[in-house]
């Protein structure tokens, strides 16, 4: 199956979907949901001119149809009996609908949709069990009741993966990089550790030989992946593109909170900009005691100079950074 946006040409076979669809709510208990007449050709009209309307291809035609934006919702706005998951942007998907046998086309729309924005808000009628159990499986949120503008009420959910970036240089990376990875993993869904690159600095491994470091020490963290981030672009701007929304630094003194506290300062009024909406947040980790001292130009020194450097660079590596330096020396 394959997603794309609504054409014109799509609109008189969406609305024979959007029929079958209503018949079939009928049919298992909920009459009320969408009526006789819901939704109107005019809101896919308007779906299409807005870019907001899709539909999911198969061998059939068309399988499935639904609106999809990453705007606020005015009916979202408030929520009774609870609360949403949070305030970050989030993306919107309404009125969806699947051809009869086309299973699981309504769960492949939702995930794509997820793929996009991953801070989903959602509603459905309190009769349509089929909806519910579908977003119970897709790790889908109660989230509490909206009301619509004519009064309804509709049941409320959310998914959000919170993804935050971990950037750094990691030449090489440090027994401190990996704590600090292992303690920000456990409180994100998903971290993204971030090698920079910095043609600028004399480095002593390539940002493809620290990224295949990095992997090689994290390949059995299942949350945690690793990529580049390119010195053409500011951090803010890649991290907007891959949706993350929080920044993990490490910080061992006084010095490193006040340099990383502007830094932080800086991330988020650049990624706000001058609207509304939130700012990429910096979370502090605080350098456990016994590494304090742990840093890759420190590794660097001592390897360099034939010292070992066993104290502050992970085993699995350490032949590798001691190769390098001999090297370097020779």
């Amino acid at each position: 199956m394959t997603i794309r946006k609504t054409t014109a040409d799509d609109l008189d076979a969406v609305m024979r979907l959007y029929a079958q669809a209503r018949q079939f709510m009928r049919d298992n208990g909920n009459p009320h949901q969408w009526g006789d007449e819901h939704p109107a050709r005019e809101l896919l009209e308007r779906d299409l001119a807005e870019g907001s309307g899709y539909v999911c291809m198969d061998g059939g035609g068309i399988a499935a149809a639904f609106h999809f934006s990453v705007a606020d919702d005015p009916t979202y706005q408030t929520i009774d009996g609870g609360r949403w998951l949070n305030a970050l942007p989030y993306g919107v998907v309404h009125r969806l609908a699947r051809r009869g046998d086309a299973t699981g086309a309504g769960a492949l729309c939702l995930e794509w949709c997820f793929n996009q924005c991953r801070n989903i808000r959602i509603d459905t009628h309190d009769d349509n069990a089929v909806m519910q159990k579908t977003l119970a499986r897709l790790g889908y949120r109660y989230c509490g009741v909206i009301h619509l503008p004519d009064g309804a009420e509709r049941i409320a959910y959310q998914k959000h993966i919170q993804r935050a970036a971990f950037p750094g240089s990691f030449d090489p990376p440090t027994l401190g990089h990996l704590d600090l990875i292992e303690r920000a993993r456990r409180i994100f869904e998903e971290l993204v550790v971030l090698v920079a690159e910095n043609p600028a600095k004399n480095n002593l491994f390539s940002a493809e030989e620290r990224c295949a470091l990095v992997r090689g020490l994290v390949s059995k963290m299942n949350n945690v992946s690793v990529d580049v981030c390119p010195a053409s672009s500011l951090l803010v701007d890649f991290l907007r593109k891959e949706r993350i929304d929080f920044i993990v630094r490490g910080v061992r003194d006084y010095k490193d909170w006040h340099e990383e506290g502007e830094l932080a300062a800086v991330n988020n009024l650049l990624s706000a900009g001058k609207t509304n909406r939130a700012g990429v947040e910096t979370v502090f980790l605080p350098t456990r005691p016994e590494l304090s001292v742990v840093s890759s130009s420190a590794a660097r020194t001592i390897a360099r100079l034939g010292g070992d450097a066993s104290f502050f660079i992970p085993p699995q590596i350490l032949p590798l950074v001691n190769q390098r330096c001999l090297k370097e020396r020779l």
